[in-house]
């Protein structure tokens, strides 16, 4: 018997469901990878651009050329094949970190001028790993972001100020004043931790004489430290914002008043000890630039 058609071809039947599946995932795995190698290639070209501009302005914005040498060093270490960046990058990091500290020292000699021209009388500015210090006051200054913060106490009180030593000196200034209104009363202030120290027993299950927690215990003295008509009748119109950092200025200045008597019963700090002194405890300036740790308080 003859058959006048063509004779059917095994390789034109369909391969049966799956057959191939291994290799287009691996097919697939690879494209994957390959897309992924040009991006980081890619992001390398523009990275090793981006620094090249950056270089001529190294004096004026090291912390940027500090940035792209990491970003550049990172990238190269993901990208098979990469050259070896480091030659081009010789000595660049070392020149960075310099200028740096010449910007950093810089804006330090104006801060310091600026201060001493608005705050005569005022402690001497220091430098520190961050920024400077000031007595209780720290500037904590960020080259990368041009921004410089004020922290008083342990506490940030001025926040995304310009990197700019006259503006800084400026809001310093005025942050401190304004911390000196009303006029200090050690007697009044001593009455307020008097009534705060009652509450703060009682709400405490404590005896009197027993010492309470200090950031429990300053719920209660902002409590008192309203006037009569909100305690009369709270309201957000008559509140009196009473900070922590403020307390911790009061306590200082009552300190050095070296009054500590209220009632016939004489206050006690009780300093932190090391374990239980993050975020339970108040930082209390004193009169050398240092201070203490203090995380319970009370009159005995």
């Amino acid at each position: 018997m003859y058959y006048n058609g063509d004779m059917p071809d095994e390789t034109d039947q369909p391969a049966p469901p799956g057959a191939h599946r291994s290799t287009i995932e691996r097919l697939e795995t690879l494209r994957v990878e390959t897309s992924r190698a040009a991006k980081l290639a890619a992001e390398l070209d523009r990275a090793v651009a981006t620094l090249a501009k950056q270089v001529p302005r190294l004096e004026a914005a090291p912390r940027q050329v500090l940035d792209s040498v990491k970003h550049l060093r990172d990238l190269a270490s993901k990208v098979a094949g990469a050259p070896n960046v480091e030659p081009a990058l010789d000595g660049l990091e070392e020149a960075a970190r310099a200028a740096e500290g010449r910007a950093a020292a810089r804006f330090g000699t104006a801060l310091a001028a600026t201060l001493a021209r608005l705050l005569p009388e005022g402690p001497e500015l220091k430098p520190t790993d961050n920024g400077f210090a000031c007595g209780a006051i720290r500037i904590v200054i960020d080259a990368a972001a041009g921004r410089a913060q004020v922290e008083f106490a342990r506490r940030t009180v001025l926040r995304g100020l310009a990197l700019d030593p006259e503006a800084v000196g400026e809001a310093t200034a005025r942050f401190l004043g304004d911390l000196e209104i009303p006029p200090f009363d050690p007697d009044v202030f001593l009455r307020h931790l008097s009534a705060a120290y009652a509450l703060g027993v009682t709400a405490a299950n404590r005896a009197p004489g027993e010492l309470v927690d200090i950031l429990a215990f300053f719920g209660h003295l902002a409590w008192e430290m309203q006037s009569e008509g909100f305690r009369r009748d709270p309201s957000a119109k008559r509140f009196k914002d009473y900070p922590l950092f403020r307390f911790a200025h009061d306590l200082a200045r009552l300190r050095a008043s070296r009054r500590f008597e209220v009632g016939g019963r004489k206050l006690e700090l009780e300093v932190a000890v090391h374990d239980r002194a993050y975020g339970r405890s108040l930082w209390v300036p004193d009169e050398k630039g240092g201070g203490s740790y203090f995380q319970a308080i009370g009159l005995r």
